[in-house]
């Protein structure tokens, strides 16, 4: 019975790359905007909620593929936390170049770090990181971090990677 179903699963895999792929295969991404570029930013939305005067929700849902070794640092997943601003929690997936679901995060894979380098007993912030170390290129991750801020103090709904890029899809804002 096991050899059956193996043998179905080695049959019906082709087909899924035959058809297309996932949501996030590469192929599904134009061709213009491959050339010369590390990575693609297919999706990317920020939900701001004030939940109270003195709390606010923020919703970060990106997802990026990584066309190569100088966009790799791009994969990777840093957000800071402190005593005024709690990372309620962090999801995250990767997918290969077909846009076939590899892995997803677990909790025990990402770091607690200190923010202070050991050096700065007085700072109190952190950082929660995680990366997939997947290195078969292209592949893409997809990131979804909720935070819950303490004290009024809005996100810059601009560009977190520092360089010129294009998204496929921006969401607005609530």
């Amino acid at each position: 019975m096991q050899k059956r179903a193996f043998g179905l699963l080695l049959l019906l895999f082709p087909l899924q790359l035959w058809a297309g792929g996932g949501e996030y295969a590469v192929s599904k991404i134009a061709p213009e905007l491959l050339r010369n570029a590390n990575i693609v930013i297919r999706f990317e939305e920020e939900h701001i909620v004030l939940q109270s005067l003195d709390k606010v929700l923020i919703k970060h849902h990106y997802v990026i593929t990584i066309l190569n070794d100088e966009g790799a640092r791009f994969a990777r997943l840093v957000e800071s936390y402190d005593n005024f601003q709690e990372i309620k929690s962090i999801d995250g997936i990767l997918y290969d170049a077909y846009g076939i679901k590899l892995k997803s995060l677990k909790s025990k894979d990402v770091e607690d770090l200190s923010g202070s380098g050991g050096s700065n007993l007085a700072d109190d912030s952190r950082f929660k990181v995680h990366d997939f170390y997947y290195k078969i290129y292209p592949y893409t991750v997809e990131y979804n971090i909720e935070t819950v801020k303490g004290r009024l103090c809005f996100s810059h709904p601009g560009s977190r990677y520092g360089m010129k890029i294009f998204r496929l899809k921006k969401a607005g804002f609530l």
